[in-house]
């Protein structure tokens, strides 16, 4: 219906760039369309003009910055990340028919939840259909959230888009603590950070301190040239959540680096609970995670990943024990009389197979090689990260992997909010694990159920990303409403 609309103006667009060529023998360049066609728009929005330098994906010549672009949908043999194709405008009016550019492309946001920030703005189409099939495929998750959808093709692993989680994740703390919260203290500490991307997100956009807790080497180099690039500026729906301008000439600073594992003996001294010598915890904890060597099914020690698959593959039912797998965990309350209880992992302990019913969505079996210290501000004492532990104003973890549990026993021991991401269930690395009812946690559901016993204070929601996205959180005022309850408060 929007389309019916606009295709007037792109055909009148088109036949005034037609006329002004034949008056003047020549054929106009991108920009000389651009300023015919400015005021071709659907519900004001004018047509889009390029920020970067990039390629025409017809004709393949330059798109100069400032140009009036046009996208077409991803054509046979050509490869899009975005699933899309930009055009100069010329090259998108030959495409088309009858002098006018191609249908516009449906908005990717509004096809995948139903649901557009930019709302009737939104340049690209937002079909009613497309919106009920959106909504029909979200109540279907809810009736049957272990049903398994292919978007690759049956038989092959899906596809899930990542690009955006870690802002979106930013923009979820941001809405719900406040800036000001998240600045208090050490900053933020983020388990299992990954690359370290949110981390680098909340210091450089937001100026929260960050630091990540990550056994594995942080990498900024996307972060860093999305910055200088100003990719994290061009969307104005989102300007609200950045506290800082676009400076192409000013440096990014790194977050601090923790390279531990969330393991029970750091867990217990970074809480308060162990008996061991600070000094000698962090000194183990940094060797052990240099051991350490990632695959796409998981973290193991150097030199097991093939005793990991085969554990992993004994026994589907999760009788395969993990050598020193502590007692069937509990749910400690707020705080836990041992910050330790329910962390089903022990130091050194192997990653299985996170490819079963349930699990994130990791592709599997490639090994990635790593190097070096990364990129991150190391911490090299055992003072140091124990204040930069202790004193964070927030606990974050998207997607931890095996460090769920112990990121939110982490946060209920130390009294801070947080806000964690579940995804891999490793049901098989962790069999002694049983929900309220006495069944073993087999899925992502029963993992959230899990999870969620913990405290009977903790609350859920959805995040609006693809793949695994259900929120574990507790809010500052949910920290001091309890504290204050408690006891001990």
């Amino acid at each position: 219906g929007e389309l019916a609309g606009v295709r007037p103006h792109l055909e009148a667009a088109a036949a005034a760039a037609t006329a002004a060529s034949e008056r003047t023998g020549a054929v106009p360049s991108g920009n000389e369309v651009g300023r015919l066609g400015a005021e071709v728009t659907k519900s004001g929005a004018p047509l889009p003009r390029a920020k970067l330098l990039s390629s025409c994906g017809c004709c393949r010549g330059d798109i100069q910055p400032g140009e009036v672009i046009y996208p077409v949908e991803q054509r046979a043999g050509h490869r899009s990340r975005a699933g899309l194709e930009w055009l100069h405008w010329p090259c998108a009016v030959g495409m088309g028919e009858g002098g006018a550019p191609p249908p516009i492309p449906v908005c990717k946001h509004f096809a995948r939840s139903g649901q557009c920030q930019y709302g009737i703005a939104c340049f690209f189409e937002h079909p009613p259909a497309v919106g009920v099939e959106a909504e029909r495929r979200a109540l279907a998750r809810k009736s049957n959230p272990n049903a398994k959808v292919a978007n690759r093709g049956d038989g092959r692993r899906n596809r899930v888009k990542n690009d955006s989680r870690a802002s979106v994740m930013r923009r979820w703390l941001l809405d719900t603590c406040g800036v000001e919260m998240l600045r208090q203290g050490s900053g933020v500490l983020d388990v299992a950070g990954g690359k370290g991307e949110l981390a680098w997100e909340l210091l450089n956009l937001n100026a929260i301190p960050a630091t990540v807790l990550e056994p594995r080497p942080l990498d900024f180099a996307s972060c860093s040239g999305k910055f200088s690039y100003g990719i994290y500026w061009r969307n104005p729906i989102f300007h609200r959540y950045l506290h800082c301008s676009h400076d192409p000439a000013q440096a990014a600073e790194a977050p601090w680096h923790l390279r531990l594992l969330l393991d029970l003996p750091v867990l217990a001294w970074a809480s308060g609970a162990g008996d061991k010598d600070g000094d000698e915890v962090f000194a183990n904890g940094g060797r052990a995670a240099r051991a350490l060597r990632w695959t796409r099914k998981g973290l193991h020690e150097d030199g097991q990943v093939e005793q990991a698959d085969e554990e992993a593959e004994e026994d589907e039912e999760g009788r395969t024990e993990v050598p020193g797998q502590p007692p069937p965990p509990s749910a400690p309350p707020l705080p836990p009389p041992d910050p330790c209880d329910g962390v089903a992992r022990e130091e050194g302990a192997l990653a299985a197979d996170p490819n079963e019913e349930g699990m994130g969505d990791g592709d599997g079996g490639v090994e990635q090689e790593e190097g070096g210290d990364g990129d991150g501000r190391a911490v090299d004492s055992a003072t140091r990260a124990l204040e930069l532990i202790r004193g964070c104003s927030l606990v974050v973890a998207l997607h931890p992997d095996q460090a769920a549990e112990p990121a939110i026993a982490l946060a209920l021991a130390l009294r801070k909010p947080f806000a964690v991401v579940p995804c891999c269930v490793y049901a098989t690395e962790f069999p002694k694990r049983r929900l309220p009812g006495g069944a073993k946690v087999r899925t992502y559901e029963d993992l959230v159920e899990y999870l969620q016993g913990l405290s009977p204070h903790i609350r859920t929601t959805e995040l609006d990303f693809e793949g695994k996205r259900t929120l574990l959180y507790m809010t500052p005022a949910d920290v001091a409403a309890v504290a204050g309850s408690s006891p001990q408060g």
